[in-house]
């Protein structure tokens, strides 16, 4: 490993949530308030959307400054969020 893998590897953060949403994600809100009232500043928190017609999570998740929203282009599946 160079140097440069190995400094960028020890930047990286010890944790990152990942909360994969579909569809209207009732609890999805919830799920965020949690989080963000219970996890360290430095933790990264990330929602994976599936693609959905009936959901605008990503009007859910703009409530929520520190969180990362990403939507898939295809629909992967709850396990297909975390291999990609």
């Amino acid at each position: 490993m160079c140097e440069s893998s190995i400094t960028k590897e020890m930047n990286q953060p010890l944790l990152h949530v990942m909360i994969p949403a579909y569809g209207k994600s009732p609890y999805l809100r919830q799920t965020l308030e949690s989080a963000v009232k219970h996890l360290p500043i430095d933790v990264p928190i990330t929602v994976i959307e599936d693609p959905s017609e009936e959901a605008d999570l990503e009007n859910v998740v703009k409530d929520f400054p520190r969180v990362e929203y990403v939507r898939n282009k295809v629909r992967l599946g709850i396990g297909g969020n975390f291999t990609n």
